[in-house]
């Protein structure tokens, strides 16, 4: 579902009172979400529950306490990338690499999407840079054509769930990993 469009339907059909509810069933903090109104509150929800991967439980608690809402995803909704295009994590990492990290990943061949995570998945590629796909906006490029990101140390892939480590050895791994 569109995030703007679930917080615009929360700040609609929840008053302040059973915005906290809200957080309270779904063990939010609501004193921890930033801003100063409803609007807001709302929409910092919204924002958490999607860095968390908590969205789905959003919903369902939104649907649980406003079922005649039409909480159904929009149609607008992306598909996940084709199965046939997802990596594989069957591969075992590569002697001497990245320091481990929990939840990283290798991503050991180029051009190839690999997830889900939470329904995210990640792709480097072979031109240079790396793609999230966003269940809620599509692909993401972070293009890098002159291969000029840092090695041998971990950079977060900005406004994704992603962390990313592109080893400075002649071989070259590159890894990621899910951190929301």
């Amino acid at each position: 579902m569109d995030l703007v469009k679930l917080s615009d339907l929360v700040d609609e059909y929840f008053n302040i009172s059973e915005l906290q509810d809200l957080c309270f069933q779904l063990q939010i903090d609501y004193e921890s979400l930033s801003g100063n109104n409803r609007r807001d509150k709302t929409r910092e929800l919204t924002m958490h529950c999607h860095r968390h991967g908590r969205i789905d439980d959003l919903i369902a608690k939104c649907r649980e306490l406003r079922p005649h809402v039409d909480w159904e995803p929009a149609e607008e909704e992306f598909d996940a990338p084709p199965v046939e295009q997802t990596g594989s994590f069957a591969s075992p990492f590569p002697q001497n690499a990245a320091p481990r990290v929990p939840g990283m990943f290798w991503m050991n061949y180029p051009d190839n999407w690999y997830g889900p995570f939470y329904g995210y998945y990640i792709m480097w590629l072979s031109v240079g840079g790396f793609q999230v796909w966003d269940p809620y906006r599509g692909v993401i490029p972070f293009p890098d054509p002159y291969r000029q990101i840092a090695r041998n140390a971990w950079l977060r892939l900005p406004n994704s769930p992603f962390n990313i480590y592109v080893d400075g050895s002649p071989a070259g791994h590159v890894f990621g990993q899910y951190s929301p």
